[in-house]
C-alpha cells in the first residue's frame, strides 16, 4: 500500500498548487471584503456607539452618587499629640481612577478635534470645579492611556499592519519633547499662531 507523504516533503503537484492559490485567493477576498464593509459602515457605527456614550453619561451624573463630590472620603487627621482632631476629605481611588478613566475615553473619542477636546475639557471641569481634583482626574487619564489603550494599539499596530516604526517613534516624541526649550516652543508657537492668522 502507497502512503502518500505529506506535502511539506514532497513537491505539490499543479493541481495542488491551483487548488492552495484559489484558497489564497478566496481567503484575501474575504478578508479585502470584510475591511471594505468595515470602513464603509464606520461613520454610521461611530455615530451610533458616540449617541449611546453621550446617554451613558447623562444617565450616569443625573445620579447623585456618581457625581465628582460623591467620589469622596474622609479621612482622619491627627494632632501632634496622636489625638484625631478633625476629618480631611479627598477623593476615593476608585472615584479618582473611575472619573480618569471616563476623562481618558471622552478624549480619545474626539478624535483630534481641538474643538470637541477643548469642549470635553471645559464640561469635566465645569463638573469637578477644584484645579487641583481635576489634576488627579488628568494623572489617572493619562495613566490608563499609557498602560491599556496604547500598548493595545501598538499591538495592533505592529502585528497587523507590520509597522515596527511606531514604537520608535514614539520614543524619539518623547526626546524631542525634552530636548526641545521653552523659547523655541514659544517661538513655534508664535509663529503657527502667526501663519493660521494670515
Amino acid at each position: 500500500m502507497t502512503i502518500d507523504k505529506p506535502i511539506k516533503d514532497r513537491d505539490m503537484s499543479l493541481e495542488e498548487i491551483e487548488e492552495a492559490s484559489r484558497a489564497a485567493r478566496d481567503i484575501l477576498r474575504r478578508r479585502i471584503d470584510e475591511m471594505e464593509q468595515a470602513k464603509e459602515t464606520q461613520p454610521a457605527r461611530l455615530a451610533e456607539v458616540r449617541k449611546q456614550a453621550e446617554r451613558a453619561r447623562t444617565l450616569c451624573l443625573s445620579d447623585e452618587n456618581e457625581t465628582w463630590d460623591a467620589m469622596w472620603t474622609a479621612v482622619p487627621t491627627v494632632g501632634l499629640d496622636g489625638e484625631m482632631n478633625g476629618m480631611f476629605a479627598m477623593p476615593s481611588i476608585d472615584g479618582k481612577e473611575l472619573w480618569g478613566a471616563r476623562l481618558a475615553f471622552d478624549l480619545l473619542g474626539c478624535c483630534a478635534d481641538d474643538d470637541d477636546v477643548d469642549n470635553m475639557m471645559s464640561e469635566y471641569f465645569s463638573q469637578v470645579r477644584e484645579p487641583e481634583h481635576m489634576f488627579l482626574i488628568c494623572a489617572a487619564a493619562l495613566t490608563t492611556i499609557a498602560s491599556h489603550v496604547a500598548p493595545m494599539l501598538l499591538e495592533v499596530i505592529e502585528k497587523q499592519a507590520r509597522d515596527y516604526d511606531t514604537r520608535v517613534r514614539l520614543a524619539d516624541a518623547a526626546r524631542n519633547a525634552w530636548a526641545t526649550r521653552i523659547n523655541e516652543a514659544r517661538e513655534m508657537f508664535n509663529q503657527a499662531e502667526k501663519e493660521s492668522d494670515d
